[in-house]
């Protein structure tokens, strides 16, 4: 009787810690909420959306992104710019790269009508003076 309970005991606690081992799958949606994994992957299926994978000590986040903010590379030209940025900079390029791009040119529409350069003199009064 007494060696029943202790294999039983010994039974149930094994299960417990295997199963205890298993992280959990958190789905996150582009907003930051956390969805269905339905919704999550009804959105993942259209083309609009990216995942981005975050894992800790408990859980596994596997959060929605939009394409437009994050691209990927084609394999002849991620090789070319490992092999540049490791020739000039000595960068491990077998790590994951996060690029921040700033595009430079501005928007025409949000644009001055006339642009120019206007000379100040001294006392900071304007001489009048303005090219285009």
């Amino acid at each position: 009787m007494k060696n029943s309970i202790l294999f039983y005991i010994l039974f149930y606690s094994v299960i417990f810690k295997i199963n205890s081992q298993h992280k959990k799958i958190i789905y996150v949606n582009e907003a930051y909420k956390i969805t269905t994994f339905l919704n999550y992957k009804k959105k993942l299926n259209s083309k609009l959306f990216d995942i981005a994978i975050v894992e800790n000590d408990s859980a596994i986040f596997k959060k929605l992104r939009y394409n437009q903010y994050f691209g990927k590379l084609h394999k002849l030209k991620k090789s070319q710019l490992s092999k540049l940025l490791h020739k000039r900079y000595k960068i491990d390029s077998f790590k994951v790269w996060l690029i921040h791009y700033i595009d430079s040119i501005p928007n025409i529409k949000k644009m001055p009508e006339e642009s120019g350069i206007e000379f100040i003199d001294s006392l900071g009064k304007s001489t009048g003076i303005f090219f285009k």
